[in-house]
């Protein structure tokens, strides 16, 4: 089958898209802030970043750490900047496993505990890390008990002290419970900020959220012919996305595509309903936004709103600032 070129095209420059909203900069100044603590005369500052899944972490943490990619020498690859994922169970072999993989250790798996921690810390000092951020910080509560595991965040109190490296940690809004529960730990870490969904309850995060479609709307414009004036929608984006800055990248995304596919010169409400129906939400008609039997529904008196429980760089794409 022949590929849709301005599909692709379409896909592409709305990859290649940063918003750094005002939630987006205030969590990239954090990890500066912690960043910048590292070598200093006291302890390292240390920091969380929680947010509803979808709200922009992982594209977050991506995006600082490509500032300071990974410069490969003879030896190991000097790395300021070490990401990890927290595994799932998190326990210190795991834990201690992970920062060994993304090193680089060929025998990241092997060894005893106290193996494993001891290579852990002299890779750290070899690769000249800086600063450690450990997304999902959520896995530190056991799924079945809904405890703190105490061990693991224990040996994360460890390795800070130990190597005098800050962390940043990434997480759900129930993160803050490890922190909680664990006082050396928290007594380590400076404060926390949250990326919040976009809703249309707040004047301010409207007009950021209309800055966005409207950003996208150029884009998908320059590619198909037209813009689509999407920023009309803006109240059932949010309804049909909760807000969350990647979903509303994967529905105007993927409406673009089909309307490349269909040929259209621009985004309709028929491209949107299709996209939420197949992409988003599988749902009647009457549950979708963009249909024209759509009513409303109790749902969307939450939309916009956190469902979790309880000077920036420039780097080779296009980053749209607002």
């Amino acid at each position: 089958m022949k590929k849709n070129n301005k599909a692709i095209q379409v896909r592409e420059a709305l990859d290649a898209i940063v918003f750094h909203h005002r939630d987006f900069k205030k969590c990239w100044r954090h990890i500066e802030s912690c960043h910048a603590s590292f070598g200093g005369n006291g302890e390292p500052e240390c920091g969380l970043i929680m947010g509803d899944t979808g709200a922009g972490k992982t594209t977050l943490i991506r995006y600082y750490r490509a500032e300071y990619p990974p410069t490969p020498t003879d030896e190991v690859q000097i790395m300021p900047v070490l990401t990890g994922t927290i595994p799932t169970p998190a326990t210190m072999k795991n834990m201690a496993t992970e920062l060994l993989h993304q090193l680089g250790d060929p025998l990241a798996d092997k060894g005893t505990l106290e193996a494993r921690t001891r290579r852990l810390r002299t890779l750290l000092h070899k690769c000249r890390t800086e600063l450690i951020v450990l997304d999902e910080f959520q896995h530190f509560i056991d799924r079945s008990t809904e405890r703190v595991i105490l061990d693991v965040s224990d040996w994360l109190k460890n390795l800070i002290t130990n190597t005098r490296i800050p962390v940043v940690l990434v997480g759900l809004k129930q993160s803050v419970r490890v922190l909680e529960a664990n006082e050396q730990l928290q007594r380590r870490f400076s404060g926390e900020v949250e990326l919040h969904p976009f809703g249309v309850q707040s004047q301010t995060r409207t007009k950021e959220l209309i800055g966005i479609i409207n950003t996208i709307d150029e884009r998908v414009g320059e590619v198909l012919g037209e813009k689509s004036d999407l920023s009309q929608y803006a109240e059932k984006i949010t309804l049909a996305t909760k807000g969350r800055i990647s979903e509303i990248m994967k529905l105007l995304s993927h409406a673009a595509q089909d309307a490349a596919r269909r040929g259209s010169n621009s985004i309709t409400l028929t491209h949107l309903e299709a996209t939420y129906r197949s992409k988003i939400r599988r749902v009647r008609p009457s549950e979708n936004p963009f249909s024209a039997s759509w009513q409303g529904s109790e749902n969307s008196k939450g939309a916009g709103k956190s469902d979790a429980k309880q000077p920036i760089k420039r780097n080779a794409k296009t980053i749209a600032a607002l």
